[in-house]
C-alpha cells in the first residue's frame, strides 16, 4: 500500500469499521425484519442485488476503466495533457455510477416504504446501494482506490438519506451533498497516478 492510500485510509479506518458493520448487522437484521413483514418482494430484490450487482456494477464501469488505461499508458510516456484529462473523465463517470447506483437505491426502495416497514426498508436499500461496491473493492489488489470508493459510496448514501429524509431537502441539492464524499477517492486517485508517474519517470 502506498504512503499516500495509507495518510488517506488510517483517520476513515474508524468510520470505515462503524459502516461496515452497518452493511453487515444492518443487511442480516434488515432481512429477517421484512421476511417477518412478508415483504418478500423487497427481500428478493435484495439478494438479487447481491449475487447479480457486481456483475452489472462492471459492465457499467467498463468504459471508465477504459478510459482509465488509456491515460495510465498516457502518463507513462509523460504525455500529461492527454493523461490528466482523461484519468479525470475516468475518475468522473466511476463516480457517476456509484452515485446513479445510490440514487436508484434510494428512490426505488423509498416508492416501497411504510409506517410498518421504513427502517428495514432503509436498511436493505443501505446494503443494496453500498454493497457492491464493497464486495468488489474487496478482489482489487493492495494499493487499489477502490476501498476508498466503496467508503465513499456508503458514506454518501447516509447523506442522501439525511439530507432527503432527516432535513426534508429536494432530491437535486441531497445529490449534491451525496457526492462530496466522493472527493476523497477523487484525492486518492489523483495522488496514485502522480506516485505512478514519478516511477515511471524514475526508471525512464
Amino acid at each position: 500500500m502506498t504512503k499516500l492510500l495509507e495518510l488517506i485510509l488510517a483517520p476513515l479506518s474508524i468510520v470505515g469499521l462503524v459502516l461496515g458493520l452497518l452493511n453487515l448487522v444492518g443487511g442480516i437484521v434488515a432481512g429477517i425484519w421484512l421476511l417477518v413483514l412478508g415483504e418478500w418482494n423487497l427481500f428478493l430484490v435484495g439478494i438479487a442485488v447481491v449475487f447479480i450487482g457486481a456483475f452489472a456494477a462492471s459492465l457499467l464501469l467498463a468504459p471508465g476503466m477504459l478510459v482509465a488505461g488509456a491515460s495510465i499508458a498516457a502518463l507513462d510516456k509523460g504525455k500529461t495533457l492527454i493523461g490528466w484529462p482523461l484519468l479525470m473523465l475516468s475518475s468522473a463517470w466511476t463516480y457517476a455510477v456509484v452515485i446513479a447506483w445510490g440514487v436508484g437505491s434510494f428512490l426505488w426502495f423509498g416508492e416501497r416504504v411504510d409506517t410498518d416497514n421504513a427502517i428495514p426498508v432503509w436498511l436493505w436499500s443501505y446494503g443494496a446501494a453500498s454493497g457492491v461496491w464493497a464486495f468488489m473493492a474487496s478482489k482489487e489488489p493492495e494499493g487499489s482506490a477502490a476501498p476508498i470508493t466503496a467508503f465513499a459510496a456508503q458514506l454518501g448514501y447516509i447523506v442522501l438519506s439525511i439530507c432527503v429524509i432527516g432535513l426534508g431537502w429536494d432530491l437535486g441539492p441531497a445529490i449534491i451533498a451525496m457526492s462530496v464524499p466522493f472527493l476523497i477517492p477523487v484525492l486518492a486517485s489523483v495522488g496514485l497516478a502522480l506516485e505512478q508517474q514519478q516511477r515511471s519517470t524514475h526508471w525512464n
